[in-house]
């Protein structure tokens, strides 16, 4: 059927087609008028050629040259980074064509086939359709809708023809030139007649066809492709007048106003366009309205029709806000015509009769803010520039980045203002306008972090930044050596600063720039200049050391010095460090040892640039005095060894410039610090061997100097490497050679102590006899007569040292010695069990030195002596002075307590009970007032002990004897007497002392067992055996029966006491501790419960006869006077309790022991000493009572 082959013609839409797929007819005429071509080919003039804008100047030969020393760099980059880009491109392209090939060449076939098929089934449509129109040529239903389908085919025919000779052309045109003899191809041309016909035969014989708009459009259409574009618009106006609501009418109003926009006829234009914008929905709406917009501007006068700016404006702003709006929708339409509309804004703006920035801004305040004010302001500047208003362009480009600095494209603008700065030849503005640039769109920048991750615009904003920073670096360069030659110290410094500021921006951002050489030493040179020394100094290094070039190297390596003494200058005058001192030998403080010292960093920078300056220019006359300093470092710093291997170096290249000398004297003062005297004098006799000595002729007798003095030191440098004996005969050797000198005294010591330290005593101690003997006020005497008494010692010739040493003390009254030496001699005499003697210098040594600090120690030795002596009055006498002067002092709170101990026991010994009583009672009461109880707890904890020892003994006392109520009496007595001495010996348990707290816990468990055998041990009453007689009972079983119940009560009580042992045992387990208490509470378990208690027999101890050395000889200060070794064997001291140490001179730290019997640790705080956890509860003596006797037997039956 014909309604089977004939298609419904749809509404213009928007078709993408391939050149070789032309696609239906209507598709094409949306395409073509969809293209940017469609504007700009449908004639006029464009606004920027048009008339009264004035062309732009040449550049004067100034800016010229300018312009090409700032764009040399940036083109030399351009080049490198286009062959880059253009061999990526090449490598890309190359893969890309492979692959493309590949496809190209599979589809290729296969298109070609489907192009064939395409064209063999149109003709046979073409022929369906025109045998259709031949049989049926007026049928109202279907002949239109064949007419207008077969019109189509013949569209599609026509421009595949077209399409076909199009190919053939470009071929041949492609091989053809102008010198061939063969004429020019002619390029083909549209041929739509079958088209045309066809319409106008529908047009003609169905008028009243529902798709005869069409049928006009395609017409018109075709003929316009024709160029016959004036019969193109008849048929378009005919159209619209006769159908205004067709779906093309706004399309059609379009192409008839670009024909009168072409033909300048611009009032029918504007009427032609103003119809197509009461289609809003149109494709053809907003570029109806960017027409009429330009149409108005094309009538535009300053002086005829000023009005008409203002309506190209209008129109212009109307148009972009159609694009926002649409846009904000998600429909955008406008789009493509956005930038146009800027331009015109601007131009329109630019007009210097009718616009200016003023008035743009005016307008965007009026109409609020919009996504398109930056565009236009920014528009306007561009326009400014074309016209060379470079004044004007300015301001513009000021306001553009004060609004908005941080839009992606403001380093656009940015550099737009720097040229227009340059163009108006305001160069400083410019340099101010470069910088900001640099610093506001670099990395790191809150602009370069906004805008991360756009790629081009970063990579725009870098470009842009590079050339502003280099032409900046020079800028500012060249200003501040202007500044430098006119004076201007400080501007000539702020411009340094400002260039190096560039020059250091611009070679860390682009390290690979060709003019790296040169501009890294302008670099350094703005560095060195604006006072930033360390930061000069890394740049002349990178210039010195560098391959590239060699122009500034030596240059480059002298400035590294400068720069590094001038920052090492404004560093010590800052107070970072110190200036170093050149010191001689006597200038360092006797005995210092002198190890190098870190030299800072900066000081090794000057060095290694002094040694690299010498390699550079070895002959530059700067050298010796270079290599010296660089020396004079080292010796400085004590790197002793270093500084003399270049001071020398320097002798041997440069002996007869002025600094030899000096470097001479420095490596003498160097020995002679370190007392390498051997050193000194090999150095000095091969300087004075020399045929001519360095530096001036005066020297020469300072070398005789240096070299005679080195001869007694070198016996001293034997002392010091350990070559003692070979010292010690030096020093005599000295003394033989040059008895008179006054180091006499000095080197009779010195050999005396070196033959100490290789064990030659005796001989040590006849030179320092000999030392007392001949030089008896010498400053040595004392201590030589001190190591005398000492070494009198070692061979237990304690006769002489008791000697030498109390002979110290009487002649020589100012001696620090002198306390060493009494208390030694008191030690010695204690030693020989010379008590009396002993004791009497105990107390001499706390009269003479009561300040001291062992004084308290010695003095309480003394009662320690007399203890020794059995003289128990002397013992209370020296405690109790003891405790009269340390009383007070906290201190020794520990020891006064200890005296009151000793004192108390002194006086049990003694028998005086209640005296005895009274001391243990100020033991406990001093050590409760005392503020740190630790050291002192064991002493009070035996003394309250001692005290509850007593009431013990009078617990034992007490008897159960007597008639029934005595002895219930007795009972009562003896249970209160033992509830309150247990109560006694508990609050021992509180010092937390471990011995006293068993012997406390033993005696509880021993106040039971008594007890307990008192009970056991009480006789049967007399009043009961009475009773037992009166009532004709056996006394005998009635007192068993008695006894019984006793032992009843008694078993109780035993158990109490077995478990106060066994808490005993327990409590001396938990903290390891054997002691007689625990062998006493195991004897008294094994005889309360022998199965359960076997005891054990004790282990056998053996003891070794040990070789004991003695303790290294120290002096009061805790410091030994030599390395020296003690006598294989030393007796051990007599008295019971640890000896003292002598004393002896400081040779290396070492503490004092003290002379104080150990006290018994402390028991830790965190674990006290508490009673059993299930107290043992003493017995009530009711309890105790024996039971009533029992009653009378039962009278005997009669007989």
């Amino acid at each position: 059927m014909v309604s089977e082959i004939v298609t419904r013609v749809s509404a213009p839409k928007s078709v993408a087609c391939t050149a070789k797929c032309p696609g239906t007819v209507l598709a094409m005429m949306v395409w073509s008028l969809a293209s940017p071509a469609f504007a700009v080919e449908s004639g006029g003039t464009s606004p920027l050629a048009a008339n009264g804008l004035p062309s732009r100047p040449s550049y004067t030969a100034e800016e010229s040259a300018e312009l090409e020393s700032l764009g040399e760099t940036v083109r030399q980059f351009e080049e490198q980074a286009a062959e880059f880009r253009q061999t990526t491109r090449h490598l890309i392209e190359q893969k890309y064509q492979q692959k493309r090939s590949l496809l190209f060449d599979s589809y290729e076939v296969l298109i070609v086939n489907l192009e064939h098929e395409q064209r063999a089934r149109r003709d046979a449509a073409i022929a369906k359709f025109e045998a259709f129109l031949a049989r049926y040529p007026d049928d109202p239903r279907y002949t239109p809708d064949a007419m207008f389908r077969l019109s189509e085919l013949y569209f599609e025919h026509s421009y595949d023809e077209y399409f076909q000779a199009r190919q053939t052309y470009d071929k041949v045109i492609g091989t053809w030139t102008p010198k061939s003899e063969e004429p020019e191809p002619e390029e083909p041309t549209f041929h739509y007649e079958p088209t045309i016909g066809m319409m106008q035969r529908l047009i003609t014989e169905f008028p009243g066809y529902r798709l005869i708009d069409g049928a006009y459009y395609l017409l018109g259409y075709c003929l316009g492709e024709q160029g016959e574009e004036e019969r193109a618009v008849d048929v378009y106006l005919e159209m619209v007048e006769r159908y205004p609501d067709s779906r093309f009418a706004a399309e059609v109003w379009t192409r008839i106003g670009e024909y009168y926009f072409s033909a300048n006829e611009l009032q029918l234009a504007l009427d032609a366009y103003s119809k197509v914008l009461g289609h809003y929905d149109s494709p053809f709406y907003d570029k109806a309205m960017y027409k009429l917009a330009w149409t108005h501007y094309r009538l535009a006068d300053p002086e005829r029709s000023p009005e008409e700016f203002q309506k190209a404006v209008d129109t212009f702003v109307e148009l972009l806000d159609f694009n926002v709006k649409t846009k904000a929708e998600g429909k955008e339409r406008g789009g493509e015509l956005h930038q146009e509309s800027v331009q015109y804004v601007a131009i329109s703006y630019a007009d210097e009769q009718w616009g200016s920035l003023d008035k743009l801004l005016q307008l965007l305040q009026k109409n609020g803010e919009k996504p398109y004010d930056r565009e236009l302001i920014a528009g306007l500047g561009d326009v400014y520039m074309d016209q060379t208003r470079f004044a004007d362009a300015v301001a513009v480009y000021t306001v553009v980045q004060e609004r908005f600095g941080d839009h992606v494209d403001a380093p656009l603008i940015q550099e737009k203002l720097i040229e227009a700065h340059e163009r108006n030849r305001n160069f400083e503005s410019a340099a101010l306008a470069r910088a900001f640039l640099a610093r506001s769109y670099s990395e790191g920048s809150p602009w370069f972090e906004k805008h991360r991750d756009n790629e081009d615009a970063v990579k725009n904003a870098v470009e842009l930044t590079r050339k502003s920073l280099y032409s900046a670096a020079l800028f500012h360069h060249k200003q501040a050596q202007i500044h430098k030659q006119a004076g201007k110290i400080e501007l000539a410094k702020s411009s340094y600063q400002e260039a190096a500021q560039a020059y250091g921006d611009y070679l860390r951002r682009f390290p690979h720039d060709r003019q790296l050489y040169e501009l890294r030493f302008y670099y350094a040179e703005s560095l060195y200049y604006s006072l930033q020394f360390e930061s000069a100094a890394e740049q002349y290094i990178l210039v010195r050391d560098s391959n590239a070039d060699d122009k500034f190297r030596e240059q480059s390596a002298f400035s590294i010095i400068l720069s590094y003494e001038n920052q090492i200058k404004l560093l010590e005058s800052q107070g970072v460090f110190a200036a170093p001192k050149v010191l001689k030998s006597s200038d360092r403080p006797e005995g210092q040892a002198i190890a190098p010292q870190e030299i800072p960093e900066i000081r090794r920078n000057l060095v290694d640039a002094s040694d690299r300056y010498a390699a550079v220019a070895p002959i530059d006359e700067k050298v010796p005095k270079v290599l010296y300093k660089a020396a004079e470092i080292y010796y400085t710093h004590d790197h002793l060894d270093e500084a003399r291997s270049r001071f020398q170096a320097i002798l041997e290249v440069f002996p007869q410039h002025e600094v030899a000398e000096f470097a001479s004297n420095l490596i003498i003062e160097s020995y002679l610090a370190q007392k390498d005297f051997a050193a000194v004098e090999k150095f000095t006799r091969s300087l004075l061997e020399r045929s001519s000595t360095p530096g001036r002729k005066a020297f020469a007798g300072d070398l005789v100097k240096f070299k005679t003095g080195a001869m007694f030191k070198l016996a001293e440098d034997l002392d010091t490497k350990g070559e003692w004996e070979a010292a010690a005969e030096m020093y005599l050797k000295l003394i033989e050679e040059n008895p008179d000198t006054q180091f006499v005294d000095s080197a009779l010591n010195n050999a005396a102590v070196n033959f100490e330290k290789v064990k030659r005593y005796d001989s040590a101690s006849k030179l320092y006899e000999r030392l007392v003997k001949e030089r008896p006020k010498s400053p040595l005497a004392d201590t030589a007569l001190f190591r005398v008494g000492l070494n009198a010692e070692r061979f237990f010739d304690f006769p002489k040292a008791i000697e030498s040493y109390l002979k110290l003390v009487e002649n020589y009254p100012k001696s620090d010695r002198r306390a060493d030496s009494i208390y030694n001699a008191a030690l010695s005499l204690e030693n020989t069990q010379d008590y009396e003697r002993s004791a009497v210098q105990y107390q001499r040594y706390c009269k003479l030195f009561p300040n001291r600090d062992d004084a308290p120690a010695v003095c309480f030795r003394a009662g320690a002596v007399y203890e020794k002596m059995g003289d128990g009055q002397r013992v209370i006498s020296t405690y109790t002075t003891f405790v009269k002067k340390y009383r007070g002092n906290a201190a020794h709170a520990d020891k006064v307590v200890e005296a009151y101990l000793k004192m108390a026991k002194t006086y049990e010994n003694q028998r005086k009970e209640k005296d005895a009583v009274q001391h243990y009672q100020l033991v406990v009461k001093t050590f409760q007032r005392s503020a740190d109880k630790t050291k002192a707890a064991p002493f009070a904890a035996e003394a309250q002990f001692a005290l509850v020892e007593r009431d013990f003994a009078r617990f034992d006392k007490l008897k159960i004897e007597g008639n029934g109520k005595q002895q219930q009496k007795a009972l009562q007595k003896k249970a209160e007497a033992l509830k309150k001495v247990e109560t006694s010996y508990k609050d021992i348990l509180s010092f937390k002392q471990i011995d006293w707290t068993l012997a406390s816990l033993f005696r509880i468990g021993q106040l039971y067992q008594k007890f307990a055998e008192a009970i056991l041990a009480a006789p049967c009453p007399a009043d009961v055996k009475r009773a037992a007689k009166g009532g004709g009972w056996s006394v005998e079983e009635v007192c068993d029966q008695y006894k019984v119940a006793l032992e009843d009560k008694a078993i109780t009580i035993e158990d109490k006491a077995v478990s106060a042992f066994e808490t005993t045992i327990s409590r001396a387990r938990e903290f390891q501790v054997a002691n007689k208490w625990t062998k006493r509470t195991l004897v008294a378990l094994n005889k309360l419960r022998r199965r359960e208690w076997p005891l054990q027999k004790d282990a056998k101890t053996y003891v070794d006869d040990l070789v004991v050395s003695a303790p290294p000889i120290v002096d009061s200060n805790g410091k030994i006077f030599e390395p020296t070794q003690a006598p294989e064997t030393a007796p051990t001291p007599p008295a019971p309790t640890p000896a003292p140490t002598p004393r002896s001179e400081p040779e290396e730290e070492s503490p004092v022991p003290s002379a104080a019997p150990a006290t018994p640790a402390a028991l830790p705080v965190a674990t006290p000493i508490e009673p059993a956890a299930t107290p043992i509860e003493p017995v009530q003596p009711e309890a105790m009572l024996p039971p009533p006797p029992p009653p009378p037997p039962p009278p005997a039956p009669a007989p």
